[in-house]
């Protein structure tokens, strides 16, 4: 997703912070990779693979929602930014 957005940004004029490395050579080659691998894959890997992804993108939303409907935050996600802002590089 992240090679399919870099595309679609370049294409859009957006700069980024860096450079890729090979562009648009190198991310093509990670996505026909990644297509094989897909592929190759068994049915019932991919179908709990994809079935995963959707969850948790729906949980992040209504996570990111909530967080601006109420000001006040839930005390889990806290200490989790708590964490997280404390381990930054």
């Amino acid at each position: 997703m992240t090679t399919l957005a870099v595309f679609k940004l370049r294409r859009q004029g957006v700069v980024g912070s860096f450079k890729t490395p090979g562009y648009p050579y190198l991310p093509m080659v990670s996505l026909v990779g990644l297509l094989v691998v897909f592929i190759g894959m068994p049915k019932e890997a991919l179908l709990i693979g994809v079935i995963t992804t959707l969850v948790l993108i729906m949980f992040y939303a209504i996570v990111r929602e909530g967080k601006r409907a109420s000001p006040e935050k839930v005390r889990l996600f806290e200490e989790i930014e708590k964490f997280f802002e404390g381990h930054k590089t």
